[in-house]
């Protein structure tokens, strides 16, 4: 099952590898169609719809990120089918052309969605590739990298912040005028310096704290 897989992996990506080549080749009449259908920003568009096409049938192709490749078909059929297609609202002699083309969309929409359903890593894909050799394909790759980027912007974050962070009252010791007092709380180092008010009260001039594990 796994080689027919392949098979219609080839077909169907290569389908949308072929559009995205077509969309390149031809700007200036696709262009103007989409100005025609009263696209917005025509040109950007097409540029974004050709990434669609290119990103998501290369992923179905060589099967990284399938699902990913998958939602992008997805993103570009609906708008596209609906837009693009009107068969209910052109003139009689061109609405058989447009429902064919409407009904494509609609069965490629299909298809795409049903591969959603397929296990990953797909046989005979490089996810699958990936897996063996690492223990996770792109999705798994995604994901740690996700981690390490949020992991490590949150221990930044947490370093600058220890720079200065002053503790609760509870926590501020006397100490004596003008000298640095320093002590461990819950894992932070304090550092304080502290000096005497002009009526004779005792207050805190500076609290630094940094956070040691």
């Amino acid at each position: 099952m796994r080689w027919y897989l392949l098979l219609g992996r080839l077909l169907f990506g290569g389908f949308f590898l072929w559009a995205a080549a077509t969309h390149i080749l031809n700007v200036k009449p696709l262009t103007d169609a989409l100005a025609a259908h009263s696209v917005p920003y025509p040109e950007l568009a097409l540029t974004l719809s050709t990434a669609l096409l290119a990103l998501g049938g290369a992923s179905i192709v060589v099967g990284f990120m399938p699902r990913a490749g998958l939602a992008m078909i997805v993103l570009f059929l609906v708008p596209a089918t609906f837009i693009m297609h009107p068969f209910w609202s052109v003139a009689d002699a061109s609405r058989g052309t447009e429902l064919a083309m409407f009904m494509k969309n609609v069965a490629l929409l299909g298809a795409a969605m049903g591969l959603l359903a397929v296990p990953v890593p797909w046989p005979l894909s490089l996810d699958a590739w990936l897996t063996k050799r690492g223990g996770y394909g792109g999705d798994g790759a995604l994901a740690a990298g996700w981690r390490r980027l949020t992991q490590g912007t949150r221990h930044r974050l947490q370093h600058w912040s220890a720079r200065w962070r002053p503790e609760p009252k509870s926590l501020v010791r006397a100490a004596p005028s003008g000298d640095d007092a320093t002590w461990t709380s819950g894992g932070w180092v304090i550092h304080q310096q502290s000096m005497w008010s002009p009526d004779g009260s005792y207050f805190v001039r500076r609290v630094r704290a940094r956070f040691s594990g």
